[in-house]
């Protein structure tokens, strides 16, 4: 499957730059579980790919509204600079 993706970089509230992944994924199920595993499937994927990434979250449409899951630092990013645009794609088999 294939999966579109913004790699970026941001800074903490102490200046520490960190590379960072928002993937454009939908979880099968609407459970922090499966939120969890997609999120980790895809990281990993993103790793083996040469991306250097910290940290990572999804971004998708549930019952109309958008959803954002993903650690701390990525939700506040997005939260403080809206839904980055998409710059790359990710296959995973």
């Amino acid at each position: 499957m294939r999966y579109e993706l913004a790699h970026l970089q941001g800074k903490t509230v102490e200046g520490k730059t960190v590379n960072f992944v928002v993937f454009n994924a939908k979880p099968i199920n609407n459970t922090a579980s499966a939120r969890d595993e997609l999120l980790a499937a895809l990281m990993l994927a993103a790793r083996r790919a040469k991306l250097n990434v910290e940290a990572g979250g999804l971004i998708y449409e549930e019952n109309g509204q958008l959803q954002c899951w993903g650690d701390n630092f990525t939700r506040s990013w997005i939260e403080n600079n809206g839904i980055p645009s998409f710059n790359k794609t990710l296959d995973v088999s």
